[in-house]
């Protein structure tokens, strides 16, 4: 059900908004890429890491901007075991503001606003975030996968 509310708010915002940014005529080849970013971002929505991390490279290296420092996929994922553990996600909304494809089509840069609304599990407070987002892909095999990312939370409303 959350990937038809994907593909209805995409759709509707692609489409039917002209003043958001989804109104941007999306190339074909930018839309293989957010199609990508969009089943990612699904796949941590519904707390599912072993779909998620699918869809990383092995040799991620990427910054969050709460990190001292760039972490590999195994830190990510121990970070992300975690969160995914402590959290539940009960809403999310994806709106993409510039794709560009580089090094003849076989890389992309995404950059993206996330806005969701989480749960702590431990005492089932809800919490509004804002995060902004550049995501580094390549594409191997005929899949896309995040090399490397940076990005995090802007804003949280409890």
């Amino acid at each position: 059900m959350a990937g038809a509310h994907w593909t209805l708010t995409f759709f509707l915002m692609s489409c039917c908004l002209p003043g958001s940014s989804f109104a941007t005529d999306w190339t074909p080849d930018q839309r293989e890429v957010l199609e990508v970013v969009a089943a990612y971002t699904e796949a941590s929505h519904q707390r599912d890491l072993n779909a998620y991390l699918s869809f990383w490279h092995p040799d991620f290296l990427g910054w969050h901007n709460g990190d001292p420092a760039p972490t590999n996929k195994a830190q990510r994922q121990r970070g992300l075991e975690h969160y995914f553990g402590s959290t539940s996600s009960l809403s999310y909304e994806l709106e993409p503001l510039a794709v560009t494809r580089i090094a003849d089509g076989r890389a992309a840069i995404v950059h993206y606003v996330l806005r969701n609304v989480l749960v702590n599990k431990a005492n089932g407070r809800k919490s509004e975030g804002v995060s902004y987002w550049t995501d580094y892909l390549v594409k191997e095999n005929g899949h896309w996968l995040l090399i490397s990312d940076h990005g995090g939370s802007v804003q949280q409303q409890h």
